[in-house]
């Protein structure tokens, strides 16, 4: 069965390919190039993206890791996204709802921007959960997020302070906190090895405490569309 946030992205790009201006818009270039700068590492040996839409940041992390996976639940955004990433080879897109759903895969860098509003408290704990499993020691998880006014259940501001406080109750972790626009927050978590931490087996890991996984109004569209600064 469809989710209603399926459902509702789905709506979204099939009415505008780009609906939030990704590939045109000055502000979301200056914030692609400002999470760029903002890794910590030259390189990545794997990434994974969550919400890669129609790939436009995804075409830039490839340059930064041996192996790329973007997660999308939304086939028209991942098909268009697939048009674009056609060329290179370490990339890999997959049709997934997070974090109903994870991949059975290791990595270094997570990259979770412009995502976690859209998630309710239950959700977030479930998706630190996936992160601290997948995560390898000294792995980093960056997370970009609109400060205003989202029309979602929770905040940017809100839900990173949930996911980073779940993420810190499995293991510990150095939080840097880039410079940026008024209009977005931008931080990096990166991940200590903790010999006393216990390791979530994937059936542990359960979702529960949200109507569907959905916690959109019903007019709820992505940061862009909330009149920022271009």
């Amino acid at each position: 069965m469809i989710g209603h946030r399926q459902t509702h992205f789905e709506r979204l790009y099939r009415t505008d390919p780009d609906p939030w201006n990704y590939a045109t818009s000055p502000y979301e270039q200056r914030k692609y190039a400002a999470t760029l700068a903002g890794l910590q590492s030259p390189r990545y040996a794997s990434a994974i993206e969550v919400g890669c839409s129609i790939g436009v940041l995804s075409a830039r992390l490839r340059h930064r890791c041996d192996r790329y996976l973007g997660l999308d639940l939304s086939p028209t955004a991942l098909a268009l996204a697939k048009r674009r990433l056609a060329h290179y080879h370490n990339v890999a897109l997959r049709q997934v709802e997070v974090p109903r759903h994870w991949p059975r895969r290791r990595a270094d860098l997570i990259v979770l921007s412009e995502i976690l509003y859209y998630l309710c408290p239950a959700e977030l704990s479930v998706l630190a959960r996936h992160i601290d499993r997948s995560l390898v020691s000294g792995g980093e998880v960056v997370i970009v997020a609109w400060r205003s006014d989202t029309a979602t259940a929770l905040s940017g501001p809100t839900a990173t302070r949930l996911f980073t406080r779940a993420l810190h109750g499995l293991r510990p972790f150095r939080r840097l906190i880039h410079a940026s626009s008024d209009s977005y927050l931008h931080h990096s978590l990166i991940c200590q090895p903790d010999p006393q931490r216990r390791t979530i087996p994937p059936s542990a890991v359960k979702l529960s405490g949200c109507a569907q996984g959905y916690v959109m109004s019903s007019n709820a569209m992505r940061p862009s569309s909330f009149q920022r600064a271009t």
